[in-house]
């Protein structure tokens, strides 16, 4: 078979961001595609004391490797952080290897799990954490954690079933530090604040393992999923202790449980979109008024959630 070699690239730069595309060398055993953008953002308080509330530049790069039926995905961001030091680095974003044949796939490695169809709410879109260290500076893309998991897939023209397992907890990706201006820590208190996040994640067991399912049906008219998990609160309950030298604040994780759904109708140049959830056993967090003794943080609780909106569909 004869090699082809097609290099074809892009650079297009636009106020404080740059796009770049390289579709790289095609043969007959796959071909490689490389992409990327580069951005910065600032934001300046208005207001007393009119301090830099966030100073980032990154790269972010995108890697594909087309091996016929299998694919190769890698994603990173080289970042320079002014204010948060510690986020200043290279950070690997997704790995991962699909496969995928006529009627069933399987998906391997670091990953993004997206379930549901509001968009900015978490209703049935539990699987993946998110990324709180400047969650109003950034894009909702951009604050959803990749998680290390293992998904397979069964499927046809109007029905798919996706099984996913999550051997590796990780939760939400608080602001703790002091230099942080978002912060989530409180500021108010008389005693100096301790933050005990180091020891209280769950541990790498076989029993500790998240694992559902979701069965997703594509009819005229109509697109609709239902969904269970057993999963952990990704969101820690804040434990508040009094100690001799200080407050300590210790994130808490407990198992927990959901069932529910999603739809999404088109009407016209609109689109109707809703979820539902039953969240089983959750636990929901408090700050106490008064830290003179250790308290129960949380018990707990079975509730739903839901969600609905409507969408006006971009015109091509």
């Amino acid at each position: 078979m004869r090699r082809k070699n097609r290099i074809k690239s892009l650079f297009c730069l636009l106020g404080c961001g740059g796009l770049l595309t390289v579709n790289g060398q095609e043969t007959g055993e796959g071909s490689w595609k490389i992409k990327g953008f580069a951005e910065t953002y600032h934001a300046l308080r208005i207001e007393s004391p009119n301090d830099w509330m966030s100073s980032r530049t990154r790269f972010r790069g995108e890697v594909t490797h087309d091996m016929g039926r299998s694919s190769l995905f890698v994603s990173f961001n080289a970042v320079y952080h002014a204010l948060l030091k510690d986020r200043t680095g290279f950070e690997l974003r997704e790995a991962y290897l699909d496969y995928r044949a006529k009627h069933w796939g399987v998906r391997a490695g670091r990953q993004l799990v997206i379930w549901g169809s509001a968009d900015g709410v978490r209703i049935t879109d539990l699987v993946s954490p998110m990324d709180m260290t400047e969650f109003l500076t950034r894009d909702y893309d951009d604050i959803r954690m990749p998680v290390n998991a293992l998904r397979f897939f069964r499927f046809n023209d109007k029905v798919k079933l996706e099984a996913v397992l999550v051997p590796v907890v990780e939760g939400f990706r608080l602001p703790v530090g002091a230099q942080n201006p978002w912060s989530v820590l409180p500021k108010n208190l008389p005693l100096p604040v301790i933050w005990d996040g180091a020891h209280n994640h769950p541990a790498f067991k076989l029993s500790n393992v998240e694992y559902g399912g979701r069965l997703s049906v594509t009819l005229p008219g109509i697109d609709f999923s239902i969904a269970a998990l057993h999963t952990w609160n990704k969101m820690p309950v804040l434990d508040y202790r009094t100690e001799a030298d200080g407050v300590r604040i210790t994130p808490q994780y407990y198992r927990m449980g959901f069932v529910g759904g999603d739809f999404s109708k088109p009407l016209g140049q609109f689109v109707l979109r809703g979820e539902i959830a039953c969240n089983i056993g959750k636990h929901f967090g408090y700050m106490p008024q008064r830290l003179q003794r250790p308290r129960k943080v949380s018990t707990p609780s079975t509730g739903w959630r839901e969600s609905i909106g409507m969408r006006r569909m971009s015109g091509r």
